[in-house]
């Protein structure tokens, strides 16, 4: 990859590598990830299945499973499609970077820059507005536990989940295991989100780059 293009592409560039969706990677890597990743997320499915099992015929709960399911599926999806059109994706990343060695004259090179800067500035705010949007909603287990400290009742209060699910098993005894995997399903999801649709948006701002310079 060029110099330049390295620059500014380097924070998809490491979660592409997370994700197993980097197309030089060993391809070991780029089977193994993405296996373990749909794993992690068809889990959800499962105990998804379960809940509205178990509840058949409570609008409330289907409908909190479908807002569970949702981003879950939309990002299993990407990340099947990033795998299967992979070698696309390779020959893509080829020609931006023939067209970052193509144009010498100034003015383009500046064009090039500039709207790689816009794609390397909307990926960091994404990536800082997904942060801190999930850090916020990681908290709400840990809510009831933080106000038994600060502000203690007679008695504890409701455990709270990430989201509503069906384990098959007990609630209380397992709270822990439940909260950990719920928090690596929901990083997953979020990690897959960002890593594709911010790698498409600096794809599509290159193209805007090509147009303004051969203008």
């Amino acid at each position: 990859m060029n110099s330049d293009m390295e620059t500014y592409y380097d924070i998809n560039k490491f979660f592409l590598l997370q994700i197993g969706g980097w197309p030089y990677q060993k391809k070991v890597l780029k089977i193994l990830i993405p296996c373990l990743l749909s794993m992690i997320l068809y889990s959800v499915y499962v105990i998804e299945a379960l809940l509205l099992y178990e509840t058949w015929g409570d609008v409330d709960i289907a409908i909190e499973c479908v807002i569970t399911i949702t981003p879950v599926m939309v990002s299993n999806i990407k990340l099947i499609n990033i795998v299967i059109n992979n070698d696309k994706f390779r020959r893509l990343l080829q020609l931006m970077n023939e067209h970052w060695k193509l144009f010498h004259n100034k003015n383009e090179r500046h064009i090039l820059r500039y709207y790689a800067n816009i794609g390397r500035k909307i990926t960091t705010y994404v990536a800082v507005y997904f942060v801190t949007t999930m850090i916020f909603y990681l908290l709400i287990p840990l809510i009831p536990k933080i106000l038994d400290i600060i502000i203690p009742l007679n008695e504890s209060r409701p455990l709270a989940y990430v989201f509503p699910a069906e384990y098959k098993v007990d609630k209380v005894k397992f709270y822990y295991p439940i909260v950990f995997h719920s928090y690596v399903t929901t990083i997953t999801t979020i990690i897959i989100l960002f890593t594709i649709d911010t790698t498409y948006i600096v794809c599509v701002l290159h193209a805007c780059s090509l147009f303004t310079a051969i203008r």
